[in-house]
């Protein structure tokens, strides 16, 4: 989940107030997608997957048919397919951290420990006992180490090309130290 504050763009799109007065509206209205992409700086929002393949537009607190909640621009969210299926309306996330909330304070209240070795599952701590807390563990522990056998393929292409990323900020890291003359300390 991304981590900090990552407030959303305002105002919301025209288009939203729009397409909600339609019987069949889209909230993939207008500019939806482009403000989705800058807000969230073009990565999943659950798993932070860059540029993503498949990217759905997520409702944070499933609509489930209310159409202020479908339109609300305070409640869409970018998402990976990956992300968006694993949580796919299931009551037990129905209560999870908002990390465009300042005050859900993501990064002080979730630990991740992805160790940087190849097939290693993802440990995701709870800080503190709160119920979105914990439900917001089992989602990303869901996301991250997958559910059925595809979910399990799919996350470890994640935790995969995290590892990659891994690597290369290691390489930089080195070269860095290495082109300055600083030593490591």
């Amino acid at each position: 989940m991304i981590v900090g504050h990552n407030p959303k763009s305002s105002p919301p799109p025209e288009c939203l107030a729009e397409e909600k007065q339609k019987k069949s509206g889209d909230y993939k209205c207008g500019d939806v997608l482009e403000r989705l992409k800058e807000d969230f700086r073009n990565k999943c929002y659950l798993c932070e997957s860059k540029a993503p393949n498949t990217i759905n537009v997520e409702h944070f607190i499933p609509h489930r048919g209310d159409t202020d909640l479908k339109f609300d621009w305070a409640n869409l969210f970018l998402s990976c397919g990956h992300c968006n299926n694993t949580k796919l309306a299931k009551p037990e996330y129905d209560h999870i951290l908002n990390c465009t909330d300042p005050e859900h304070d993501v990064e002080n209240r979730i630990r991740y420990e992805i160790k940087p070795f190849p097939k290693e599952k993802a440990h995701i701590t709870a800080l503190d006992e709160a119920a979105e807390v914990r439900n917001t563990v089992f989602l990303l522990e869901a996301v991250y180490n997958g559910t059925t056998p595809l979910k399990s393929i799919e996350s470890e292409n994640i935790r995969k090309n995290l590892l990659d990323e891994i690597i290369r900020f290691q390489k930089l890291l080195y070269e860095f130290y290495h082109c300055t003359g600083q030593k490591i300390t």
